[in-house]
Formats: structure tokens, C-alpha cells, sequence
């Protein structure tokens, strides 16, 4: 399936989420979005210093495996940073623990985690050569790759409905790019 229909029905689908889940409170569906940065100089330099982390998470119901009073959820993403000509965007899919640092049976305040899961990632970028003549000649080329990723969390619940969360996510280097971010997001659960 072409990137550009994957983010379409990912985009339709976090709206269904959202306008599905709104009628309960509080329910299994949750709502993030946040600001990211490139760990990589390179793709700093070429895509941009910031980009968009938007994401839906479902809350599982089952055992998680840390001890103590956790959150355990299956997560959506979709990163972005860059503009239409250089940038880098991924679709990360992947299963998250967050355990509460406070008084036990409470799923409110200080809480650490992990994510960890596959993600989709693109680099979009353009090259300008100088064809010898006084002019030049620019190319695209577009480089997709499937890659696990790992995720640190740090964050702060409110009610158990509202959460702000700092976040490095950790992906492998591909063409002498490292595709890690870090950022602060801001969530709600429904």
C-alpha cells in the first residue's frame, strides 16, 4: 500500500477512534499529540530542528508485564518533521507499559514506561547537482524501511484522563541516518 494511503486511512481511522470513544468516560481509547526533534545532526540539518507526533492508543485490560500499578496499551503514531521537499515521516506501531511511581491503586501522577514495537520510516530528500553548463539539475528520492524502535517514557496523569509525557524513541541507522526522536506530547484518554 503507497504511504499516502496509509496516512489517509490512519488519519480516518484516529477521527473514528476519537468520535467513537467520546461518548464514555472514561473508556479504552486515548488521544496524544506532541512535538518531536531529531536525535541526528543530519536529519536535523536536511528535514528540520521540529516536527508533529500525533497518535491513538487502545488501554489492554490484561496482565502487563511490569509489577505495580500500570497502564498497559497498544499505540499508533505518525511522525512527521520537515517540509514537502526534505523530510522524515514514520508510522509506528507498537505495545506501551506505564507504571505509576505514587501511592498504590492510583493511576494518577509520576509515572515511567516503555514502547517498543515496528515502524514504518520515510526520507523524502532532494539533491541539487550543478550540471557544468551554468545550470543545474535537482533530484528526489524517497527511502522506505521497516525497523523495530524502543521507547522511554517519563510523564505526568491528571484524573486519569489527561497526561503530559517527555519521550526519547530509539530506531536503528539506516543510510547514514538515525531515525530517533525526542519530544513532549500531551495525552487524553476518553
Amino acid at each position: 500500500m503507497h504511504l499516502s494511503k496509509i496516512r489517509l486511512v490512519t488519519i480516518a481511522a484516529m477521527t473514528a477512534t476519537v468520535a467513537i470513544s467520546s461518548a464514555e468516560t472514561p473508556s479504552r481509547f486515548g488521544f496524544k499529540l506532541g512535538l518531536i526533534a531529531p536525535t541526528d545532526s543530519t536529519l536535523r540539518d536536511n528535514a528540520g530542528k521540529t516536527g508533529l507526533d500525533i497518535g491513538i492508543a487502545y488501554f489492554l485490560q490484561s496482565k502487563p508485564l511490569l509489577k505495580g500499578q500500570t497502564l498497559a496499551s497498544v499505540e499508533l503514531d505518525y511522525l512527521r518533521v520537515g517540509g514537502n521537499d526534505d523530510n522524515f515521516e514514520g508510522f509506528h506501531l507498537g505495545y506501551a507499559e506505564r507504571t505509576f511511581l505514587g501511592k498504590e491503586d492510583d493511576l494518577n501522577g509520576l509515572y515511567a514506561g516503555f514502547a517498543a514495537g515496528l515502524a514504518l520510516n520515510r526520507f523524502t530528500g532532494t539533491t541539487t547537482v550543478s550540471s557544468g553548463q551554468g545550470g543545474s539539475v535537482t533530484t528526489r528520492s524517497t527511502d522506505d524501511r521497516t525497523q523495530v524502535f524502543g521507547e522511554l517514557l517519563l510523564g505526568y496523569r491528571l484524573q486519569m484522563n489527561y497526561g503530559v509525557e517527555a519521550f526519547v524513541r530509539m530506531s536503528p541507522k539506516f543510510n547514514d541516518v538515525t531515525p530517533s526522536v525526542y519530544g513532549i506530547r500531551a495525552s487524553y484518554r476518553f
